[in-house]
């Protein structure tokens, strides 16, 4: 049996689960030409190295999907990781902002989740369509923790717009019971922070 326990005040809502488990697969990834798992500065490197050398690349290199490996395939990888760091940085400031307002009332700090950015990242592209709680196919926001595979107890969710900063966005939620509620849980132990442009998402789960 499923207990739910549901907070709403505008654009806040929390609510608890029972713990799901997943099974989670690997696959070649692409842009990974040097096979390390993961993609970064390392393969744009060898790319441009291995086409400066008239050297052919796995096709595993073809990271625009453009049919063919070439430096175009760099530069991609080059400019995904440069939003991967800005997009880290603001997390992290986030974070830290948050945390300050936990060590306010005595809560112990959150820690960030990297698959709960991702999905948090998500959600805060799906909220520049349709700016609610629940997603654009009609379903719950919380159906984005099953999608990224996160298994969760509590879990929780933020959205805001019209700001373009992490300072000015806390400030909104900090002003607003429900969501300031939701950064202050006892109940959350994580987070996860996305962002597209204006609209920004925070996702919390224990």
């Amino acid at each position: 049996m499923k207990l739910k326990r549901c907070f709403s005040v505008i654009l806040s809502a929390a609510i608890s689960a029972t713990v799901m488990t997943s099974t989670v697969c690997f696959a070649a990834v692409k842009g990974d030409v040097t096979g390390d798992g993961v993609v970064n500065v390392r393969d744009a490197a060898y790319i441009a190295s291995a086409l400066a050398s008239r050297k052919s690349v796995d096709v595993i290199g073809d990271y625009n999907d453009d049919g063919t490996v070439n430096i175009r395939d760099a530069a991609a990888i080059a400019k995904m990781l440069g939003s991967a760091f800005a997009s880290q940085s603001i997390a992290e400031e986030m974070l830290r902002l948050v945390n300050i307002e936990r060590e306010k009332v005595g809560v112990a700090p959150l820690k960030l989740n990297s698959a709960m950015n991702d999905a948090a990242n998500l959600r805060a592209k799906e909220i520049t369509t349709y700016f609610s709680h629940d997603r654009p196919d009609g379903t719950s926001c919380f159906t984005v923790f099953d999608q990224f595979n996160i298994s969760y107890g509590w879990c929780g969710e933020n959205i805001a717009a019209g700001n373009s900063t992490v300072a000015a966005t806390m400030d909104q939620w900090i002003n607003s019971p429900g969501h300031y509620q939701n950064m202050i849980s006892p109940n959350y132990t994580e987070l996860g922070v996305g962002n597209n442009g204006v609209y920004w998402v925070q996702l919390f789960k224990s």
